[in-house]
């Protein structure tokens, strides 16, 4: 995910981020310019790493109080490691201990559209942790109807 930090008020809620292992040092959040910026809010999401000896990094510069709120953090190590600007002690509702079984593309190819609806869930707690929303929308990407669950991540329901 990157951002600009001339960019204020982003939402980003209900997604789910893979972070390939054979990346050393990759980018989750990364910030790329030197303004100051407000009003970043991450919630419900999923972000999971393959290999955790890979140190997937949340780069937020000079982001001011970003908002990190109930996301399922999967192989990222904490804040006080190396590189690392977020502490998961500022995400109070942080879900570090569920793997929410995502099965990856056999051929390691994680680009594409068509390549997004492999990254469902397999594990039933994530579709139970979520927390309700104002933001959250009638449909999830695959077209389930997400007002009846409260789940993480960019689906509804496993297939």
């Amino acid at each position: 995910v990157t951002v600009a930090r001339t960019v204020n008020d982003i939402v980003f809620e209900n997604n789910t981020v893979v972070i390939r292992g054979d990346i050393y040092n990759q980018h989750i959040v990364d910030c790329e310019d030197n303004k100051v910026a407000q009003g970043h809010v991450y919630r419900n999401n999923i972000f999971y790493c393959v290999d955790a000896s890979s140190e997937p990094v949340f780069d937020l510069g000079t982001i001011k109080d970003p908002v990190f709120e109930n996301n399922l953090y999967y192989n990222v190590k904490n804040g006080d490691e190396l590189y690392s600007e977020l502490n998961f002690s500022a995400d109070s509702k942080a879900i570090l201990d569920i793997n929410p079984q995502i099965e990856l593309p056999a051929d390691g190819n994680y680009c594409g559209w068509e390549k997004a609806f492999l990254f469902t869930a397999k594990n039933d707690v994530v579709y139970a942790k979520g927390m309700p929303i104002a933001t959250m929308m009638k449909y999830d990407i695959k077209g389930n109807d997400a007002t009846k669950n409260l789940y993480l991540g960019a689906f509804a329901k496993k297939d």
